[in-house]
């Protein structure tokens, strides 16, 4: 029976440890992952991001992320401190090129950079002079991963991209493939800077406007950072035309030097999800440690007299810090190799929940921080087991050791009641707010809504729409240049001959007025434009309530329908005329949430989508629009999406997050559940005798049983209160990353505090009920 009971005894040891580390190093691993964002970047304490601040008169300071073209040349003149300095901007994301042979290659980023590119973004380059190829116009490098997928040595040959046909790129170079911890994890092609007047406007040598560039600028080491933005001054200075910008209303404006060693822990989102996950593994390593100490205190019984029996024989007292320290280093070592079968077996559900390979998560630096980890958890098993022993009088080599730690495993089992508790509360939370995100008006209606992309830009897009358009599954469909819930490119809003920009907006440029009913917008003021039937646009333009009440502030109008307004995009160039007032709709996502006004123009041209309505979106209509376009459009494989999709993998980061905290709750709820079951049944087997007696003089099931629940209840009760406050706590932390939030409603963490107690209360009765209903003749009669 004792062999028994230690055979189980080190099986919940092993399962706890495995499960434990299992989880609280996974997720070690991925907070460690995200503190060594971008180890491509060489001599990364000396390199430094720039943004830009502006403030207008009467307004707030704004900061961007990105900088004008011309931001690190003219920085680069005068400072001599910089020792390098690049800039880049993506063009084409998840597109496809065509080569001079007619073959189509999907690709995931590409790049425009300029040749500096690689001194401060480090990778190998396996072919080709990588300064002089980006200096070049025309030419470009691709990934190694590209390079084979077409079949390798690539370099020397020709590709366009299908959106610009008519614009030939020479591969001139390889680069190795960045880590997948990078920036540059899916960027396949990096093009020469000089080579954006082929695809976009070249704002590459101005100071203000185009703010589409990534800035670095890579300082001597030992450099003050304070003189170097005393220079940055001096240059915005004497180079800004600073009597222009204050017609325009705006009265400061620089440039801001920011670590690059910082950026990734000063992101809202990565900080707190990196606190959380560190605290759930924390949870899941100290819930492990617990469970095996409750163990080992539960085995001192079988244990005692022959640790007293070697005492008196002569046994040092270190001998009991060894014996527990190779045992749990046995333990230990079982524990990681059943980690290592899980990782191994499960890797490729680890790479879509983390977003990495096995292999990048555990990196060598990583592995170091994991081994020190463990290092701690066998410090913890091996010589707090190891005090209690030595902790044994000898007197207990001649007659039953009767202590039964009882105060000491109460204590344990408190602990991981409030970490549990805790732990479900979080989840709840973040579950309730996936939920919201998924489910929450946007001001449109998407759900029964498909999307085309087109990369190319053709007539064909406009044809495409109107058959589309035909048939008897689809209720609408519009021609787009962006979606809703993607960044916008913004504007400023003039009026006709003024030069004073009156406020920013979010840009939607062309779409056709059939959007409206689409995508379920709501007009409130005026008359939707004509809709074009031939490719086209006209000056009419349609915005939202909140670009109206800004406009009115600044004029003074009573209503904006018909009103001229000028972008600062085309300036007097082109006065456009506001046909249509919609109601308020979501641009961007509850992520990364667009607090601008928006506009759009009346029009077809450089369309990038089509939106289709459904009267019924199932998987058959979802065909037969498939159907339609390989039909018309053999060659351009254009692929028919629910809108929900993108939206939901919009929200990815927040359902990997919410799957990691449910994986630790459930994880620290099986050990918390095995250390119950294990000190029940202890107390149980302890009390046998005690209840056998009771039952003799009267006493019923329900009765026996109420006296392990009120026990646990002394300790359970402050315990889940405890873990609810803490609950409360880190679940308002995590909502401080959302630009709108669930509520932290009462109810919901009562809820956890009784499910909790609802399961204590379910293990106490089930394993109570054999002893309860037993004969206790047969506890009695060893008497």
């Amino acid at each position: 029976m004792k062999s028994n009971n230690r055979g189980q005894g080190t099986l919940i040891k092993v399962i706890s440890l495995a499960v434990g580390l299992t989880v609280g190093l996974v997720l070690i691993a991925k907070v460690q992952l995200e503190m060594n964002y971008d180890r491509c970047i060489v001599d990364k304490e000396h390199v430094y991001e720039l943004s830009e601040t502006f403030k207008k008169k009467g307004e707030d300071s704004k900061d961007f992320s990105n900088t004008p073209g011309g931001a690190i040349t003219a920085l680069c003149r005068y400072i001599p401190e910089i020792e390098v300095g690049t800039r880049w901007t993506y063009q084409f994301m998840d597109e496809k090129l065509v080569l001079e042979d007619g073959s189509r290659w999907a690709f995931s980023n590409s790049a425009l950079a300029d040749s500096c590119f690689f001194d401060i973004f480090a990778t190998p380059i396996l072919r080709g002079d990588a300064k002089a190829i980006l200096s070049t116009k025309g030419k470009c490098l691709i990934s190694r991963r590209l390079n084979e997928r077409m079949g390798g040595n690539m370099v020397g040959q020709t590709f366009c991209y299908m959106a610009h046909p008519d614009k030939p790129m020479m591969i001139a170079g390889v680069f190795e493939n960045y880590d997948e911890n990078s920036t540059f994890s899916r960027l396949d092609i990096v093009m020469s800077l000089s080579s954006i007047g082929l695809y976009s406007f070249d704002g590459t040598s101005q100071l203000l406007g185009n703010d589409r560039y990534h800035s670095y600028v890579k300082l001597r080491a030992d450099t003050d950072i304070k003189k170097v933005e005393q220079k940055m001054d001096k240059m915005l200075k004497e180079q800004l035309p600073w009597e222009e910008l204050k017609v325009t209303g705006i009265e400061d404006f620089r440039f801001v030097f920011n670590p690059v060693s910082e950026n990734r822990m000063k992101n809202e989102t990565v900080r707190t999800t990196c606190i959380i996950l560190a605290i759930v593994a924390l949870v899941m390593l100290f819930t492990a440690v617990m469970n095996y100490i409750l163990v080992v205190i539960s085995t001192m019984v079988a244990q005692a007299r022959l640790v007293a029996i070697r005492k008196v024989l002569g046994a040092p007292k270190s001998e009991s810090y060894l014996t527990t320290m190779r045992e749990a280093a046995a333990l230990l070592l079982v524990a990681l190799a059943v980690m290592a079968l899980l990782l191994w077996t499960g890797q490729d559900w680890i790479r879509d929940l983390i977003g990495v390979s096995v292999a990048t998560l555990f990196s060598t630096q990583t592995c170091l921080v994991l081994t020190l980890v463990c290092v701690i958890v066998l410090f913890c098993c091996g010589v707090l087991p190891g005090y209690i022993y030595s902790r044994i009088p000898m007197v207990y080599a001649y007659r039953l050791y009767s202590e039964n730690k009882r105060t000491w495993k109460l204590s344990l089992l408190a602990f991981q009641f409030i970490l549990s508790t805790m732990l479900l509360c979080i989840l709840s939370t973040i579950y309730r707010q996936y939920d919201y995100m998924m489910n929450r008006d946007l001001g449109y209606e998407y759900k029964d809504v498909a999307y085309i992309e087109i990369p190319e830009r053709s007539d064909s897009t406009y044809t495409l729409a109107r058959e589309i358009e035909k048939l008897p599954c689809v209720k609408s469909s519009s021609t787009a240049y962006s979606l809703f819930l993607q960044h916008q490119s913004g504007n400023n809003v003039m009026l006709p001959g003024k030069p004073e920009m009156l406020f920013n907006f979010g840009c939607l440029y062309w779409i056709e007025p059939s959007i409206v009913e689409t995508m379920g917008l709501k007009v409130v003021q005026g008359k939707l434009p004509t809709r074009i039937e031939h490719p086209g646009w006209t000056l009419e333009t349609i915005v939202d309530e909140r670009f109206a009440k800004q406009l009115k502030a600044h004029t003074g109008w009573e209503s904006v329908i018909g009103q001229r307004i000028v972008s600062t995009e085309w300036n007097d160039k082109l006065v456009f005329t506001i046909s249509a007032v919609v109601k308020d709709f979501t641009l961007g996502t509850l992520t990364n949430i667009e607090d601008r006004p928006a506009m759009m123009f009346n029009g077809n041209i450089y369309a990038k989508y089509i939106l289709v309505r459904f009267h019924d979106l199932t998987p058959e209509n979802l065909a037969k629009v498939q159907q339609l376009c390989d039909r018309l459009y053999p060659k351009a494989e254009y692929l028919v999406k629910r809108y929900s999709n993108e939206l939901a993998d919009s929200y990815q980061e927040t359902k990997h997050t919410r799957d990691l905290i449910m994986i630790g709750c459930l994880a620290s709820l099986l050990i918390t559940l095995i250390g119950l079951i294990g000190y029940v049944r202890d107390e149980v087997q302890r009390r046998s005798r005690e209840l056998a007696i009771r039952k003799v003089m009267g006493a019923g099931v329900g009765e026996l049983q109420g006296l392990f629940l009120r026990s646990i209840a002394m300790i359970a009760l402050p315990s889940i209160i405890v873990g609810v406050a803490l609950g409360w706590y880190f679940s308002r932390m995590l909502m401080e990353q959302f630009a709108e939030k669930v509520t932290l409603s009462w109810y919901v963490f009562t809820g956890c505090a009784l499910f909790v107690l609802l399961v204590i209360a379910a293990i106490v009765l089930l394993q109570t009920y054999r002893v309860a209903t037993s004969n206790p003749v047969k506890y009695l009669k060893t008497e």
